[in-house]
């Protein structure tokens, strides 16, 4: 579930759906972040009694793009009420939610992961028996490890189809997010390989000591990146 951070402007009562927000999307499972460069999703809750707070909260929203471009931005309160057209076209702004529909900004954030990243993170808690929580969590530091790593290969192959290869996790850091970017690559019809495909049967036939050996064979020297 992606991880979260909201922006608050105006009166007493903008605060309070703030915290009322916060509580939904920490019972959803969401985190809280605890600065827009670690969010995946910013909320900004909105005020328009004057016109400078009207260009505050663009200009808020210019800053908050500009410190963390890859940041989705919800636009909410009275001003997204007020003038929905004005927020929309501010950059990194992804919705705008007027103050009657505020309450369905949980289910908003909900749809904002992608169906390949709560598939994918749905496999990796079944195989790690640890809770996923953001696209930015890692494989490893969730208590990956090589032979995790291969029944991972061979879950990812039966769950979406698609044939990821050693080097797609050893290459880097191993988050939920580039996995899932790089699985909708290859189902997009990206580059595949017809070679590993053979390799990953004979790996499905392999016993337990043999994965070992092959595994410590083709492990970077070191360990893991």
């Amino acid at each position: 579930m992606p991880a979260f951070f909201i922006e608050q402007f105006g009166c007493r009562a903008t605060q309070a759906d703030g915290a009322a927000l916060e509580r939904q999307l920490l019972d959803r499972g969401c985190t809280s972040a605890p600065t827009v460069s670690a969010a995946d999703i910013v909320v900004v809750n909105t005020c328009t009694v004057t016109a400078s707070a009207d260009a505050q909260a663009r200009d808020a929203i210019r800053k908050l793009h500009a410190a963390n471009p890859a940041v989705r931005i919800i636009a909410t309160g009275c001003y997204a009420q007020r003038a929905p057209e004005e927020l929309a076209a501010l950059p990194g702004v992804a919705w705008v939610v007027g103050n009657s529909h505020k309450p369905q900004i949980p289910q908003l954030v909900d749809s904002l992961s992608t169906d390949t990243e709560r598939r994918l993170a749905e496999l990796w808690a079944d195989l790690l028996h640890a809770s996923v929580t953001s696209p930015e969590d890692n494989f490893f530091d969730l208590g990956g490890h090589s032979l995790l790593v291969v029944l991972l290969l061979v879950r990812v192959q039966e769950t979406f189809g698609v044939e990821l290869s050693i080097d797609d996790v050893y290459s880097g850091a191993i988050t939920l997010s580039s996995m899932a970017e790089r699985i909708d690559t290859l189902q997009a019809g990206g580059p595949d390989s017809s070679e590993y495909a053979e390799i990953l049967r004979e790996i499905e036939e392999m016993s337990d000591e043999e994965a070992r050996r092959i595994l410590a064979e083709t492990e970077p020297e070191g360990g893991r990146p």
